[in-house]
């Protein structure tokens, strides 16, 4: 077992309901790695703690899911559905801090895909790509 700290990115705005089944299923897939992952738009947008429709609310869970990334070993980014602005915030933060930056897929775990090709689709080479919610 690795025991790292991950940070998890993966979509939230967009389709909210369908983007929290694929949270939980990347933080079980970190888990079976045997990483120690916190995906903080699982944490922050629940009921009674922050309201992501509200932008001040929205930026604090931001910033409060970014200042974790701080004890963090890892930023994994998983990319099936896309990438939201958010997302592209937490890789730009990780890279800023010398974290490592792992691009991983749920839908095709045997699929393998040349790091640069996933930097440019994410935005670092320049060929960005727009995201399945359009952000």
């Amino acid at each position: 077992m690795s025991c790292r700290k991950v940070v998890i990115e993966s979509p939230y705005a967009g389709d909210v309901e369908a983007n929290l089944d694929y949270a939980r299923r990347c933080m079980r897939d970190s888990l079976q790695r045997g990483e120690h992952p916190i995906a903080s738009h699982l944490l922050y947008t629940q009921a009674g703690i922050l309201d992501d429709s509200d932008p001040a609310e929205r930026a604090i869970g931001i910033e409060a899911g970014l200042a974790w990334g701080a004890l963090a070993d890892l930023t994994a980014v998983y990319i099936d559905r896309g990438t939201t602005e958010s997302m592209r915030l937490g890789i730009a933060r990780a890279r800023d801090d010398g974290r490592p930056v792992e691009h991983r897929r749920l839908e095709c775990v045997d699929c393998q895909i040349e790091q640069d090709q996933l930097d440019r689709q994410l935005g670092k080479g320049g060929g960005e790509q727009p995201s399945e919610d359009g952000r």
